[in-house]
Formats: structure tokens, sequence, C-alpha cells
């Protein structure tokens, strides 16, 4: 299999650089299986400004919103929070 790579915007690092380690380390665990798994199923679907489709994926207490771009095998996380 083609390996993918996740990508995070600005505010996904805000977030990320903002939480403790614990919920950091679980974040980046999210962020893993995304990668490692960019087609496993998601919790809902919704569409983005651009009209694109975002994933929205629950993992623990952290909801995940991403796109999979499979052409250049790419899981962008567009958000995330607390949930």
């Amino acid at each position: 299999m083609l390996r993918y790579e996740y990508l995070i915007n600005r505010r996904v690092l805000e977030i990320l650089d903002a939480a403790e380690e614990g919920e950091r380390g679980r974040l980046l665990a999210a962020f893993d299986r995304l990668e490692n798994q960019p087609e496993q199923a998601y919790d809902f679907l919704e569409r983005g400004t651009s009209g694109a489709d975002i994933r929205c994926k629950f993992f623990g207490d952290w909801l995940l919103r991403y796109r999979v771009d499979s052409p250049v095998r790419q899981v962008i996380v567009v958000d995330c929070h607390l949930t």
C-alpha cells in the first residue's frame, strides 16, 4: 500500500500546541490512524465551504474534520475540537 501523509492547517497546529501532553499524544495518535488508514469509516460527512466533502470522525473525546486527497496520498485535517 502506498503511504499517505497527514497535513494540518494553522488552526489545528495551534490547538495541538496548546493541548496538554496527554491530549497532544491522543491527537497525534488519531492523526497517525488517519494517515495509516485514510479510507476508514467516518462518523458523518459535511460539505466544506469550497464544496469538498469533509469527513468527520470521533477519536475518543476529539472530533476530527478532514479531507482525503487520494491522488496525492494526503489526509488534510482541517479542524479538531473536544466534544
